[in-house]
Protein backbone atom coordinates (compact mmCIF):
# COMPACT_ATOMS: atom_id res chain seq x y z
CA UNK A 1 0.00 0.00 0.00
CA UNK A 2 2.77 2.36 0.50
CA UNK A 3 4.13 2.56 -2.99
CA UNK A 4 0.86 4.35 -4.50
CA UNK A 5 1.59 7.44 -2.57
CA UNK A 6 5.38 7.08 -3.71
CA UNK A 7 4.50 7.27 -7.42
CA UNK A 8 1.84 9.73 -7.09
CA UNK A 9 4.48 11.99 -5.45
CA UNK A 10 6.95 11.67 -8.07
CA UNK A 11 4.57 11.59 -10.91
CA UNK A 12 3.32 15.17 -9.47
CA UNK A 13 7.25 16.31 -8.82
CA UNK A 14 8.28 15.03 -12.56
CA UNK A 15 5.23 17.20 -14.00
CA UNK A 16 5.90 20.30 -12.03
CA UNK A 17 9.98 20.00 -13.04
CA UNK A 18 8.92 19.46 -16.71
CA UNK A 19 6.51 22.73 -16.27
CA UNK A 20 9.50 24.71 -14.81
CA UNK A 21 12.23 23.40 -17.14
CA UNK A 22 9.47 24.23 -20.34
CA UNK A 23 9.14 27.64 -18.41
CA UNK A 24 12.58 28.63 -18.26
CA UNK A 25 13.69 27.51 -21.74
CA UNK A 26 10.57 29.47 -23.17
CA UNK A 27 10.04 32.77 -21.39
CA UNK A 28 12.44 34.51 -23.44
CA UNK A 29 10.17 34.41 -26.03
CA UNK A 30 8.33 36.88 -25.31
CA UNK A 31 11.07 39.53 -24.76
CA UNK A 32 14.17 40.83 -26.95
CA UNK A 33 17.10 38.74 -27.41
CA UNK A 34 20.50 40.80 -27.78
CA UNK A 35 23.31 40.02 -29.92
CA UNK A 36 27.00 40.50 -28.64
CA UNK A 37 27.41 43.40 -30.66
CA UNK A 38 24.11 45.28 -29.52
CA UNK A 39 25.83 44.75 -25.95
CA UNK A 40 29.02 45.95 -26.97
CA UNK A 41 27.50 49.13 -28.96
CA UNK A 42 24.85 49.77 -25.50
CA UNK A 43 27.91 49.15 -23.39
CA UNK A 44 30.00 51.74 -25.65
CA UNK A 45 27.15 54.11 -25.54
CA UNK A 46 26.31 54.19 -22.05
CA UNK A 47 29.63 53.63 -20.15
CA UNK A 48 30.90 56.26 -18.18
CA UNK A 49 34.91 56.31 -18.17
CA UNK A 50 34.10 56.55 -22.05
CA UNK A 51 32.09 59.65 -21.29
CA UNK A 52 35.09 60.77 -18.90
CA UNK A 53 37.72 60.30 -21.76
CA UNK A 54 35.88 61.91 -24.58
CA UNK A 55 35.30 65.05 -22.15
CA UNK A 56 39.16 65.19 -21.68
CA UNK A 57 39.64 65.10 -24.97
CA UNK A 58 37.15 67.77 -25.56
CA UNK A 59 38.98 69.73 -23.23
CA UNK A 60 42.30 69.32 -25.31
CA UNK A 61 41.08 70.14 -28.35
CA UNK A 62 39.61 73.59 -26.52
CA UNK A 63 43.22 73.94 -25.88
CA UNK A 64 44.85 73.39 -29.01
CA UNK A 65 42.46 75.69 -30.82
CA UNK A 66 43.58 78.43 -27.90
CA UNK A 67 47.21 77.79 -28.59
CA UNK A 68 46.58 78.39 -32.16
CA UNK A 69 44.99 81.40 -31.39
CA UNK A 70 47.91 83.08 -29.76
CA UNK A 71 49.95 83.25 -32.85
CA UNK A 72 47.28 86.07 -33.96
CA UNK A 73 47.36 89.86 -32.78
CA UNK A 74 44.96 90.62 -30.07
CA UNK A 75 42.66 93.55 -30.45
CA UNK A 76 41.42 95.48 -27.72
CA UNK A 77 39.17 98.94 -27.29
CA UNK A 78 38.62 101.17 -24.27
CA UNK A 79 36.46 103.95 -23.81
CA UNK A 80 35.99 106.08 -20.75
CA UNK A 81 33.43 108.91 -19.67
CA UNK A 82 33.94 111.00 -16.59
CA UNK A 83 32.52 114.51 -15.07
CA UNK A 84 34.81 116.83 -13.26
CA UNK A 85 34.22 119.57 -11.38
CA UNK A 86 37.04 122.33 -9.88
CA UNK A 87 40.42 122.84 -10.93
CA UNK A 88 40.98 119.91 -13.37
CA UNK A 89 42.75 119.34 -17.05
CA UNK A 90 40.89 119.99 -20.05
CA UNK A 91 41.81 116.11 -21.94
CA UNK A 92 41.69 118.24 -24.88
CA UNK A 93 44.19 121.09 -24.54
CA UNK A 94 45.89 119.92 -21.31
CA UNK A 95 45.30 123.22 -19.77
CA UNK A 96 44.22 124.12 -16.57
CA UNK A 97 40.48 125.22 -16.19
CA UNK A 98 38.15 126.06 -13.06
CA UNK A 99 34.91 124.44 -14.71
CA UNK A 100 33.28 121.46 -14.77
CA UNK A 101 34.09 119.62 -18.04
CA UNK A 102 32.94 116.65 -19.75
CA UNK A 103 34.99 114.51 -21.40
CA UNK A 104 34.75 111.15 -23.12
CA UNK A 105 38.29 109.29 -24.07
CA UNK A 106 38.15 106.15 -26.83
CA UNK A 107 41.73 103.82 -27.36
CA UNK A 108 42.16 100.42 -29.42
CA UNK A 109 45.35 98.55 -29.03
CA UNK A 110 47.01 95.84 -30.64
CA UNK A 111 49.50 93.42 -30.17
CA UNK A 112 51.63 90.44 -31.51
CA UNK A 113 54.06 88.65 -30.08
CA UNK A 114 56.61 88.33 -32.80
CA UNK A 115 59.53 85.80 -30.61
CA UNK A 116 59.30 83.76 -27.39
CA UNK A 117 61.20 81.22 -27.80
CA UNK A 118 59.17 79.33 -30.07
CA UNK A 119 56.96 78.87 -26.98
CA UNK A 120 53.41 79.16 -28.97
CA UNK A 121 54.65 76.34 -31.46
CA UNK A 122 55.70 74.06 -29.05
CA UNK A 123 52.44 74.40 -27.05
CA UNK A 124 50.54 73.78 -30.18
CA UNK A 125 52.34 70.61 -30.91
CA UNK A 126 51.75 69.43 -27.54
CA UNK A 127 48.40 70.58 -27.67
CA UNK A 128 48.22 68.25 -30.68
CA UNK A 129 49.81 65.10 -28.78
CA UNK A 130 46.86 65.51 -25.93
CA UNK A 131 44.28 65.42 -28.23
CA UNK A 132 45.67 62.54 -30.31
CA UNK A 133 46.24 60.53 -27.07
CA UNK A 134 42.88 61.16 -25.55
CA UNK A 135 41.95 59.45 -28.87
CA UNK A 136 44.07 56.63 -28.27
CA UNK A 137 42.58 56.35 -24.87
CA UNK A 138 39.11 56.35 -25.48
CA UNK A 139 39.83 53.31 -28.49
CA UNK A 140 41.92 51.49 -25.78
CA UNK A 141 39.09 51.73 -23.17
CA UNK A 142 36.67 50.36 -26.42
CA UNK A 143 38.31 47.39 -26.64
CA UNK A 144 39.09 46.76 -22.87
CA UNK A 145 34.97 47.14 -22.66
CA UNK A 146 34.03 44.98 -25.87
CA UNK A 147 36.29 42.68 -23.97
CA UNK A 148 34.86 42.37 -20.65
CA UNK A 149 31.29 42.35 -22.70
CA UNK A 150 32.24 39.31 -24.11
CA UNK A 151 33.46 37.75 -21.22
CA UNK A 152 29.73 38.44 -19.40
CA UNK A 153 28.16 37.39 -22.54
CA UNK A 154 30.31 34.14 -22.81
CA UNK A 155 29.65 33.71 -18.96
CA UNK A 156 25.48 33.77 -19.79
CA UNK A 157 26.06 30.78 -22.51
CA UNK A 158 28.01 28.76 -20.38
CA UNK A 159 25.53 29.24 -17.80
CA UNK A 160 22.77 29.07 -20.09
CA UNK A 161 24.36 25.55 -21.46
CA UNK A 162 25.68 24.21 -17.88
CA UNK A 163 21.45 24.63 -17.24
CA UNK A 164 20.47 22.85 -20.43
CA UNK A 165 22.74 19.95 -19.29
CA UNK A 166 21.74 20.02 -15.78
CA UNK A 167 18.35 19.78 -16.62
CA UNK A 168 18.64 17.21 -18.82
CA UNK A 169 21.11 15.14 -16.46
CA UNK A 170 17.54 15.10 -13.74
CA UNK A 171 15.67 13.82 -16.88
CA UNK A 172 17.93 11.12 -17.12
CA UNK A 173 18.23 10.47 -13.52
CA UNK A 174 14.26 10.57 -13.56
CA UNK A 175 13.77 8.16 -16.40
CA UNK A 176 16.26 5.59 -14.22
CA UNK A 177 13.83 5.75 -10.83
CA UNK A 178 11.18 5.13 -13.22
CA UNK A 179 13.36 2.04 -14.31
CA UNK A 180 13.47 1.12 -11.11
CA UNK A 181 10.12 1.62 -9.40
CA UNK A 182 8.76 -1.00 -12.40
CA UNK A 183 11.62 -3.65 -11.24
CA UNK A 184 10.52 -3.04 -7.12
CA UNK A 185 6.89 -3.43 -8.50
CA UNK A 186 7.43 -6.53 -10.26
CA UNK A 187 9.72 -7.85 -7.18
CA UNK A 188 13.03 -8.33 -9.17
CA UNK A 189 14.50 -5.25 -6.51
CA UNK A 190 14.53 -4.12 -3.17
CA UNK A 191 12.39 -1.32 -2.37
CA UNK A 192 15.24 0.67 -0.70
CA UNK A 193 17.36 -0.06 -3.89
CA UNK A 194 15.07 3.52 -5.14
CA UNK A 195 16.83 4.82 -2.47
CA UNK A 196 19.95 6.33 -4.43
CA UNK A 197 18.05 7.46 -7.21
CA UNK A 198 16.27 9.67 -5.17
CA UNK A 199 19.21 11.17 -3.76
CA UNK A 200 20.73 11.53 -7.03
CA UNK A 201 17.59 13.42 -7.68
CA UNK A 202 17.92 15.72 -5.47
CA UNK A 203 21.31 16.00 -5.86
CA UNK A 204 20.38 17.17 -9.59
CA UNK A 205 17.95 19.34 -8.68
CA UNK A 206 20.38 21.25 -6.79
CA UNK A 207 22.28 21.77 -9.48
CA UNK A 208 19.81 23.05 -11.77
CA UNK A 209 18.92 25.48 -8.75
CA UNK A 210 22.86 26.67 -8.79
CA UNK A 211 22.92 26.52 -12.51
CA UNK A 212 19.40 28.69 -12.94
CA UNK A 213 21.38 31.42 -9.80
CA UNK A 214 24.70 31.31 -11.63
CA UNK A 215 22.23 32.16 -15.08
CA UNK A 216 21.22 35.78 -13.03
CA UNK A 217 24.03 36.38 -11.72
CA UNK A 218 25.72 36.63 -15.18
CA UNK A 219 22.94 38.08 -16.60
CA UNK A 220 23.22 41.20 -14.23
CA UNK A 221 26.77 41.22 -14.60
CA UNK A 222 26.09 41.99 -18.28
CA UNK A 223 23.71 44.45 -17.43
CA UNK A 224 25.63 46.44 -15.75
CA UNK A 225 27.83 46.38 -17.95
CA UNK A 226 25.61 47.65 -20.72
CA UNK A 227 24.38 49.80 -17.90
CA UNK A 228 20.35 48.26 -19.13
CA UNK A 229 17.23 49.94 -17.49
CA UNK A 230 16.22 47.49 -14.77
CA UNK A 231 12.63 47.18 -16.08
CA UNK A 232 13.87 45.87 -19.36
CA UNK A 233 14.15 41.88 -19.88
CA UNK A 234 17.35 40.93 -20.72
CA UNK A 235 17.96 38.03 -22.49
CA UNK A 236 20.23 37.03 -25.79
CA UNK A 237 20.90 35.26 -28.78
CA UNK A 238 22.85 31.69 -28.41
CA UNK A 239 25.54 31.46 -30.69
CA UNK A 240 27.22 28.24 -31.60
CA UNK A 241 30.22 28.23 -29.16
CA UNK A 242 32.81 25.55 -31.05
CA UNK A 243 36.36 26.92 -30.09
CA UNK A 244 38.72 26.62 -33.15
CA UNK A 245 41.81 26.09 -31.62
CA UNK A 246 43.94 25.09 -35.17
CA UNK A 247 45.95 28.93 -35.55
CA UNK A 248 47.93 27.81 -32.08
CA UNK A 249 50.08 25.40 -34.10
CA UNK A 250 50.79 28.64 -36.75
CA UNK A 251 51.15 31.29 -34.22
CA UNK A 252 54.23 32.55 -32.25
CA UNK A 253 54.71 34.52 -29.47
CA UNK A 254 57.03 37.03 -31.30
CA UNK A 255 54.53 37.26 -33.58
CA UNK A 256 51.85 37.69 -30.76
CA UNK A 257 53.60 40.40 -29.40
CA UNK A 258 54.26 42.49 -32.09
CA UNK A 259 50.19 42.58 -32.86
CA UNK A 260 50.20 43.53 -29.20
CA UNK A 261 51.84 46.15 -29.17
CA UNK A 262 50.59 47.47 -32.81
CA UNK A 263 47.13 47.03 -31.96
CA UNK A 264 47.32 48.17 -28.44
CA UNK A 265 46.06 51.95 -28.59
CA UNK A 266 47.54 52.30 -24.91
CA UNK A 267 50.50 51.90 -26.11
CA UNK A 268 50.33 54.66 -28.64
CA UNK A 269 48.91 56.74 -26.06
CA UNK A 270 51.67 56.52 -23.94
CA UNK A 271 54.22 56.90 -26.47
CA UNK A 272 52.57 60.45 -27.64
CA UNK A 273 52.84 61.40 -23.82
CA UNK A 274 56.58 60.69 -23.82
CA UNK A 275 56.47 63.04 -26.81
CA UNK A 276 54.42 65.76 -24.87
CA UNK A 277 56.59 65.63 -22.36
CA UNK A 278 59.64 66.18 -24.66
CA UNK A 279 57.22 69.41 -25.76
CA UNK A 280 57.01 70.54 -22.37
CA UNK A 281 60.77 70.48 -21.66
CA UNK A 282 61.06 73.00 -25.05
CA UNK A 283 58.30 75.21 -23.62
CA UNK A 284 59.96 75.62 -20.48
CA UNK A 285 63.21 76.14 -21.63
CA UNK A 286 61.52 79.30 -23.79
CA UNK A 287 61.74 81.23 -20.62
CA UNK A 288 65.52 81.03 -21.14
CA UNK A 289 64.67 83.37 -24.79
CA UNK A 290 63.80 86.90 -25.00
CA UNK A 291 60.47 87.81 -25.96
CA UNK A 292 59.68 90.40 -28.54
CA UNK A 293 56.35 92.24 -29.04
CA UNK A 294 54.71 94.92 -31.86
CA UNK A 295 52.17 97.25 -30.39
CA UNK A 296 49.89 99.47 -32.21
CA UNK A 297 47.37 101.95 -30.46
CA UNK A 298 44.92 104.55 -31.28
CA UNK A 299 43.59 107.27 -29.18
CA UNK A 300 41.33 109.89 -29.50
CA UNK A 301 39.40 111.94 -26.82
CA UNK A 302 36.61 114.92 -26.29
CA UNK A 303 35.40 117.41 -23.83
CA UNK A 304 32.62 119.82 -23.85
CA UNK A 305 34.94 122.60 -22.97
CA UNK A 306 36.76 122.57 -26.34
CA UNK A 307 36.34 125.26 -28.79
CA UNK A 308 37.41 126.93 -31.36
CA UNK A 309 37.98 130.49 -32.93
CA UNK A 310 35.43 131.07 -35.55
CA UNK A 311 36.03 134.72 -36.15
CA UNK A 312 36.19 138.50 -33.90
CA UNK A 313 33.08 141.31 -33.27
CA UNK A 314 34.43 144.41 -33.79
CA UNK A 315 33.45 146.47 -30.30
CA UNK A 316 33.82 149.90 -28.49
CA UNK A 317 35.07 149.58 -24.99
CA UNK A 318 34.05 152.57 -22.79
CA UNK A 319 36.10 154.14 -20.41
CA UNK A 320 35.83 156.88 -18.06
CA UNK A 321 38.86 159.18 -18.03
CA UNK A 322 38.87 162.66 -16.26
CA UNK A 323 39.60 165.84 -18.11
CA UNK A 324 40.13 169.11 -16.27
CA UNK A 325 38.60 167.56 -13.49
CA UNK A 326 35.52 166.57 -15.65
CA UNK A 327 34.51 162.19 -16.14
CA UNK A 328 34.42 161.95 -19.97
CA UNK A 329 33.46 158.51 -21.01
CA UNK A 330 35.77 158.04 -24.16
CA UNK A 331 34.93 154.70 -26.37
CA UNK A 332 37.90 152.75 -28.00
CA UNK A 333 37.58 149.87 -30.97
CA UNK A 334 38.72 146.57 -30.43
CA UNK A 335 37.71 143.66 -31.15
CA UNK A 336 36.91 140.07 -29.26
CA UNK A 337 37.17 137.09 -30.45
CA UNK A 338 34.22 134.80 -31.35
CA UNK A 339 34.65 130.54 -30.06
CA UNK A 340 32.22 127.86 -30.56
CA UNK A 341 31.45 124.13 -29.43
CA UNK A 342 33.34 121.50 -31.82
CA UNK A 343 31.09 118.59 -32.84
CA UNK A 344 31.64 115.38 -30.73
CA UNK A 345 32.83 113.49 -33.77
CA UNK A 346 35.25 116.52 -35.42
CA UNK A 347 36.92 116.62 -32.16
CA UNK A 348 37.73 112.47 -32.24
CA UNK A 349 38.95 113.25 -36.03
CA UNK A 350 40.95 116.21 -34.69
CA UNK A 351 42.66 115.00 -31.39
CA UNK A 352 43.27 111.50 -33.15
CA UNK A 353 46.65 110.17 -32.46
CA UNK A 354 48.29 106.94 -33.19
CA UNK A 355 51.59 105.12 -32.44
CA UNK A 356 53.53 101.91 -33.23
CA UNK A 357 56.20 100.33 -31.28
CA UNK A 358 58.19 97.32 -30.25
CA UNK A 359 58.98 95.65 -26.64
CA UNK A 360 62.15 93.05 -25.91
CA UNK A 361 62.14 91.53 -22.47
CA UNK A 362 65.39 89.96 -21.46
CA UNK A 363 64.97 87.56 -18.86
CA UNK A 364 68.45 88.43 -16.39
CA UNK A 365 67.60 86.52 -13.28
CA UNK A 366 63.61 85.44 -12.44
CA UNK A 367 64.55 83.63 -8.90
CA UNK A 368 65.42 80.35 -10.20
CA UNK A 369 61.46 79.94 -11.49
CA UNK A 370 62.78 79.30 -15.20
CA UNK A 371 65.01 76.55 -14.28
CA UNK A 372 62.79 75.33 -11.70
CA UNK A 373 59.85 74.65 -14.42
CA UNK A 374 63.20 73.15 -16.45
CA UNK A 375 63.83 70.81 -14.11
CA UNK A 376 60.48 69.53 -13.36
CA UNK A 377 59.74 69.40 -17.72
CA UNK A 378 63.00 67.56 -17.06
CA UNK A 379 61.57 64.69 -14.60
CA UNK A 380 57.92 64.87 -16.04
CA UNK A 381 59.65 63.02 -19.34
CA UNK A 382 61.19 60.54 -17.22
CA UNK A 383 58.23 59.91 -15.50
CA UNK A 384 56.31 59.68 -19.36
CA UNK A 385 59.74 57.26 -20.01
CA UNK A 386 58.91 55.30 -17.02
CA UNK A 387 54.92 54.44 -17.57
CA UNK A 388 55.47 53.49 -21.12
CA UNK A 389 58.09 51.10 -19.60
CA UNK A 390 55.73 49.81 -17.12
CA UNK A 391 53.06 49.34 -19.36
CA UNK A 392 55.15 47.66 -22.09
CA UNK A 393 56.28 44.77 -19.24
CA UNK A 394 52.64 44.60 -18.35
CA UNK A 395 51.84 44.15 -21.97
CA UNK A 396 54.68 41.23 -22.53
CA UNK A 397 53.38 39.68 -19.19
CA UNK A 398 50.25 39.32 -20.13
CA UNK A 399 50.27 38.73 -23.70
CA UNK A 400 52.91 35.59 -22.85
CA UNK A 401 50.39 34.32 -20.13
CA UNK A 402 47.50 34.73 -22.68
CA UNK A 403 49.24 32.39 -24.86
CA UNK A 404 50.38 29.91 -22.16
CA UNK A 405 46.97 29.99 -20.81
CA UNK A 406 45.22 29.23 -24.71
CA UNK A 407 47.58 26.51 -25.08
CA UNK A 408 46.84 25.07 -21.65
CA UNK A 409 43.16 25.14 -22.10
CA UNK A 410 43.50 23.49 -25.82
CA UNK A 411 45.32 20.92 -23.62
CA UNK A 412 42.63 20.73 -21.24
CA UNK A 413 39.86 20.84 -23.56
CA UNK A 414 41.22 18.00 -25.54
CA UNK A 415 41.81 15.69 -22.64
CA UNK A 416 38.29 16.71 -21.23
CA UNK A 417 36.53 15.57 -24.17
CA UNK A 418 38.51 11.94 -24.15
CA UNK A 419 37.68 11.77 -20.76
CA UNK A 420 34.38 12.71 -21.46
CA UNK A 421 33.68 10.14 -24.56
CA UNK A 422 35.62 7.54 -21.91
CA UNK A 423 32.96 8.12 -19.05
CA UNK A 424 29.91 8.19 -21.34
CA UNK A 425 30.63 5.16 -22.70
CA UNK A 426 31.01 3.05 -19.26
CA UNK A 427 27.69 5.15 -18.20
CA UNK A 428 26.22 4.08 -21.68
CA UNK A 429 27.19 0.68 -20.77
CA UNK A 430 26.43 0.75 -17.41
CA UNK A 431 22.87 1.92 -17.94
CA UNK A 432 22.18 -1.12 -20.42
CA UNK A 433 23.36 -3.39 -17.42
CA UNK A 434 21.57 -1.12 -14.97
CA UNK A 435 18.10 -2.26 -17.26
CA UNK A 436 19.02 -5.46 -17.51
CA UNK A 437 19.35 -5.96 -13.54
CA UNK A 438 22.80 -6.93 -13.68
CA UNK A 439 23.99 -3.55 -11.94
CA UNK A 440 22.48 -2.13 -8.80
CA UNK A 441 21.28 1.41 -8.31
CA UNK A 442 24.22 2.51 -6.30
CA UNK A 443 27.18 1.46 -9.01
CA UNK A 444 24.61 3.06 -11.79
CA UNK A 445 24.68 6.21 -9.35
CA UNK A 446 28.37 6.42 -8.86
CA UNK A 447 29.25 6.00 -12.92
CA UNK A 448 26.93 8.78 -13.96
CA UNK A 449 28.22 10.63 -11.35
CA UNK A 450 31.62 10.67 -13.36
CA UNK A 451 29.89 11.05 -16.37
CA UNK A 452 28.17 14.07 -15.24
CA UNK A 453 31.28 15.58 -13.66
CA UNK A 454 33.19 14.83 -17.06
CA UNK A 455 30.81 16.52 -19.02
CA UNK A 456 30.95 19.94 -16.68
CA UNK A 457 34.59 19.55 -16.77
CA UNK A 458 34.42 19.35 -20.66
CA UNK A 459 31.97 22.46 -20.82
CA UNK A 460 34.19 24.38 -18.48
CA UNK A 461 37.14 23.75 -20.70
CA UNK A 462 34.92 24.41 -23.71
CA UNK A 463 34.46 27.76 -22.63
CA UNK A 464 37.69 28.51 -21.28
CA UNK A 465 39.14 27.77 -24.38
CA UNK A 466 36.85 29.28 -26.33
CA UNK A 467 37.63 32.78 -24.19
CA UNK A 468 41.11 32.62 -24.48
CA UNK A 469 41.41 32.44 -27.71
CA UNK A 470 39.00 35.48 -27.98
CA UNK A 471 41.63 37.08 -26.04
CA UNK A 472 44.68 36.07 -28.46
CA UNK A 473 42.08 37.80 -30.97
CA UNK A 474 42.15 41.41 -29.14
CA UNK A 475 45.80 41.01 -28.84
CA UNK A 476 45.94 40.13 -32.77
CA UNK A 477 43.97 43.38 -33.23
CA UNK A 478 40.56 41.27 -34.60
CA UNK A 479 37.21 42.42 -33.63
CA UNK A 480 35.70 40.36 -30.53
CA UNK A 481 33.07 38.18 -32.63
CA UNK A 482 30.83 35.27 -31.51
CA UNK A 483 29.07 34.05 -34.21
Amino acid sequence: MSKQPIRTHWVFKTIYLFCLILWVQTKGFSQKQFTLLECVDMALENNLQVKGIEFTKQNAEISLTQSRHAQLPNLGFNANFSNSFGRTVDPTSNSFISQSILSNGLSMNTGVLLFNGFRIQNTIDQNKLSTIAATKDIEQLKRDISLNVASAYLNILFANENMAIAQNQLAQTMAQREVMSRMIRVGNSPENAIFDLDAQIALNEQTIVTATNNRELALLTLRQLIRLDPTIPLDITTPAVTPDAAFLELLTIDELMESAFLYQAGIEAAKLRVQMAEKGEKIAAAGYYPSLTAGFNLISNFSNRFQQLVGVENTVNNLDVIINGQTVTVGFPGQTPVFENIPYFDQLNNNLSYGIGLNLSVPIYSNYNVRAAKNRSVVATGNAKNNLEIQKDNLRVTVMQSFTEAKAARARYNASEKSFLAQTNVYENAKKRFEAGSVNSFELVRVKALQETAQNNLLIAKYDLFFRLKVLDFYLGKPIIIE
